[in-house]
C-alpha cells in the first residue's frame, strides 16, 4: 500500500493544499500520519482481494471540532483535488478517524466492485441455502402467476364459422350478423 495525504499548511498559506506526509507501509502506519484535528484528503493505493490488483481512493477528512469556514474551505476544493487526481475507484468522506478503518475500507471496494467472488470461498461448495431460497422464490411465483378459474366454452358455438375472402357463406348473412352482435354483447361466456 502507498498513500499521500494533502493538507493546509496554514503558516503559509491557509488556503493551499501541499503534501504533508506520504509512505509505503501499511494500513497502520497510513492511520497514525493523519492529524485528527487537521482536515486533509488523502490518496491511496491500496492492493485489494485475491488477486491483489491496485485499487485508488480518495479520501477527505474533515473533523468534527472544525469551524464551518474551515469545513467550507476542504469542501470548495473537493472538484480541484479530484480533478487533479483523476484516476480513483472510491470517493470516502469521513468526519472521524474512528471511521477509517481496514475493514471499512474493504467493504466499500468490495460495494463498489460489483461481483463479490468472495462469497464462494466462504461456502466452500455449500449452497444448500441458495438453492432453498431460489426455490421458494420460483415457487411462490409461479403460485402468483398461475391462471385459476378459466371457463371454456361448452358446447356448440355461438358465432357461425364464415368466410373471409369473398366465397359464399355457409349462412345467411342475417344469421351472421346476429351471432357476432351476440358474442360481442359478452352473452358467450359463462
Amino acid at each position: 500500500m502507498s498513500w499521500m495525504i494533502l493538507g493546509y499548511d496554514n503558516s503559509k498559506s491557509p488556503d493551499k493544499l501541499v503534501v504533508t506526509n506520504s509512505g509505503t507501509g501499511g494500513f497502520d502506519e497510513f492511520l497514525e500520519a493523519i492529524s485528527p484535528d487537521k482536515a486533509c484528503y488523502m490518496y491511496l493505493n491500496y492492493k485489494f482481494g485475491d488477486t491483489g490488483r491496485s485499487r485508488f481512493i480518495v479520501m477527505s477528512y474533515v473533523p468534527e471540532a472544525l469551524n464551518g469556514l474551515q469545513k467550507a474551505r476542504v469542501v470548495g476544493h473537493r472538484g480541484a483535488v479530484e480533478s487533479f487526481i483523476k484516476y480513483y475507484q472510491i470517493n470516502w468522506h469521513s468526519q472521524s478517524i474512528d471511521e477509517i478503518t481496514e475493514a471499512e475500507l474493504n467493504k466499500k471496494l468490495r460495494k463498489a466492485g460489483g461481483a463479490d467472488y468472495s462469497a464462494q470461498e466462504s461456502n466452500k461448495g455449500n449452497f444448500s441455502d441458495y438453492k432453498k431460497v431460489t426455490r421458494e422464490f420460483y415457487s411462490e411465483t409461479d403460485r402468483k402467476t398461475q391462471l385459476k378459474g378459466l371457463v371454456y366454452a361448452e358446447g356448440p358455438l355461438v358465432t357461425t364459422p364464415c368466410d373471409i375472402t369473398g366465397r359464399a357463406m355457409v349462412a345467411p348473412s342475417t344469421e351472421f350478423l346476429k351471432n357476432t352482435s351476440e358474442a360481442f354483447k359478452g352473452n358467450n361466456v359463462k
